[in-house]
């Protein structure tokens, strides 16, 4: 869908925006970067029937991993 494509998109642009930051914020902005991401994701594999009947969220230990994923590509890539 033209939406799903621009929102991607749009996240795209974001990872540069972060690309920029100060390192004082770099980290916590990717943090939640890569959280909208994967939920972003979730959505996007759900009928829009589905989307309005339940939640869509990311479980507590998979933010644990997607934190952990993310300092770990923080340290080593240097965003």
């Amino acid at each position: 869908m033209k939406i799903e494509a621009d929102i991607a998109a749009e996240f795209d642009a974001a990872l540069e925006g972060i690309r920029q930051l100060p390192l004082s914020s770099k980290r916590g902005v990717y943090l939640a970067y890569i959280y909208y991401r994967k939920l972003f994701d979730k959505i996007g594999k759900k009928t829009a029937a589905q989307v309005m009947a339940q939640r869509i969220r990311v479980s507590n230990i998979h933010k644990f991993g997607l934190m952990l994923s993310a300092v770990v590509r923080y340290k080593t890539r240097g965003i």
